[in-house]
């Protein structure tokens, strides 16, 4: 028994006919993904396949878009499937056909550019490109190899979390820099006065005490984040169960 997509069988050298190219052409056109199937060398059955897009999917992108970042789809279904999934995503920018060494070259390629990236996938094929990118996001309803490779693993299936991730980061790396600027700040002053005699020993020590208070205090602001999921789910917003998809 074999079953994959049209390449896989031409690599293994079955030649389909004329009528099931024809068939291959309806379900790619009408956005299905066209998966063929043989029996002791002969094709025996052509099944159409199509990834349900999470509902959260398009606010998903909506969000990382808000933030300045761009939103580029990798997949390894034909271009009429991947342009079908993208629309209702609304991703506007999307690879098809993407083999795991295309999507490894596409994020290299990316970063010989001088950007960041990203890479969010749940699959084994994701596995290569997760372990190039400068940050790789899995989802926790994915394959293990996945979550062992990618540097984040987001607990549940919800495609809004990878927005909320990069925003949480942000903050927190902002707040480290705060945390850091007060603390150089207080010593710069500081020092220099008690050197000069400027600066009593207690007034100095309640100073040093205070630095490390406002430090302390500058990172449980964090405590007053809340995610667009978080946010969603306060609201009584449930998202939908986590589906298999293929990428």
């Amino acid at each position: 028994v074999m079953a994959g997509n049209l390449a896989f069988f031409e690599e293994s050298g079955f030649a389909p006919g004329n009528d099931i190219g024809a068939l291959l052409g309806r379900l790619e056109s009408a956005g299905r993904t066209a998966i063929l199937v043989a029996l002791d060398g002969r094709i025996a059955g052509v099944l159409g396949i199509f990834d349900d897009v999470k509902q959260n999917a398009p606010r998903a992108v909506e969000a990382l878009q808000s933030q300045g970042l761009r939103v580029i789809m990798m997949t390894g279904d034909n271009p009429l499937a991947a342009a079908a999934v993208a629309k209702r995503a609304g991703i506007a920018e999307y690879r098809a056909g993407a083999r795991p060494i295309d999507k490894l070259e596409f994020v290299r390629a990316l970063q010989a550019e001088g950007l960041a990236v990203a890479m969010v996938g749940d699959g084994i094929n994701d596995a290569p490109a997760l372990a190039a990118a400068d940050v790789g996001i899995a989802m926790s309803t994915g394959s293990d190899v996945a979550m062992e490779t990618a540097g984040i693993t987001l607990m549940r299936g919800d495609p809004r979390l990878v927005a909320d991730a990069i925003d949480v980061s942000r903050r927190t790396y902002s707040t480290i820099k705060r945390g850091l600027f007060w603390a150089f700040a207080y010593n710069v002053v500081g020092i220099p006065l008690a050197a000069f005699g400027f600066l009593n020993p207690v007034i100095a020590g309640a100073a040093m005490a205070f630095s490390s208070v406002s430090v302390v205090a500058n990172a449980l602001l964090l405590r007053r984040w809340r995610g667009a999921a978080e946010t969603a789910k306060a609201a009584g917003e449930v998202a939908p169960a986590a589906r298999a998809a293929t990428a």
